[in-house]
C-alpha cells in the first residue's frame, strides 16, 4: 500500500438545517476522535442559538453526547 507524504485535519462543525449558518467549528488533527468533539460543538451553539434537534452519524453516538443534547433542550437524532 502506498502512502502519499500529505498530511491532512479532521473538521467538524455544527449549522443550521435552514440557514446553514456555521454555529460551531472544531478543527483537529487527523487522529483526534469524533465523539470528543461533539459537547464543544453543541456548547458553543447553545450560548448564541435555540437548539431543537441534533441530528448526527453513529460516530458520536456516546451516553455524554446524547446528555449534551439534552442540556441543551434538545432531541438527538443520533
Amino acid at each position: 500500500l502506498e502512502r502519499s507524504g500529505h498530511d491532512w485535519v479532521k473538521v467538524h462543525l455544527m449549522s443550521g438545517v435552514k440557514t446553514n449558518i456555521v454555529t460551531a467549528i472544531e478543527i483537529r488533527g487527523r487522529d483526534a476522535g469524533d465523539a470528543p468533539l461533539f459537547r464543544p460543538l453543541v456548547e458553543t451553539t447553545k450560548k448564541d442559538f435555540k437548539i431543537k434537534e441534533v441530528s448526527a452519524d453513529k460516530a458520536y453516538l456516546t451516553v455524554d453526547n446524547i446528555e449534551a443534547v439534552f442540556d441543551a433542550g434538545a432531541t438527538p437524532y443520533i
